[in-house]
């Protein structure tokens, strides 16, 4: 999905590109935790909780840069009608 976002030039996709960024980098974090405690280290959990908190409001506000991109298109395909 990357490749296409950053295939796009458009500015107002520019959020959702560093959203992208940032959920790539706490998902290889957490995978970095899990590669850890699967060899046998005891990382902090709270950091687990933390890095899964930190995607889930990523995550929340590239829904939300949608939603604002979304709310335009129907509009005008409602008065296209």
């Amino acid at each position: 999905m990357s490749g296409i976002i950053t295939a796009l030039p458009s500015p107002a996709l520019e959020p959702l590109h560093r959203g992208h960024q940032k959920i790539d980098q706490v998902n290889g974090q957490i995978s970095d935790f899990m590669q850890a405690q699967a060899s046998g280290e005891q990382p902090d959990p709270g950091a687990f909780t933390a890095l899964l908190e930190k995607r889930t409001v990523v995550q929340q506000a590239m829904q939300g840069q949608l939603k604002l991109h979304e709310k335009p298109l129907k509009s005008v395909l409602s008065e296209s009608r």
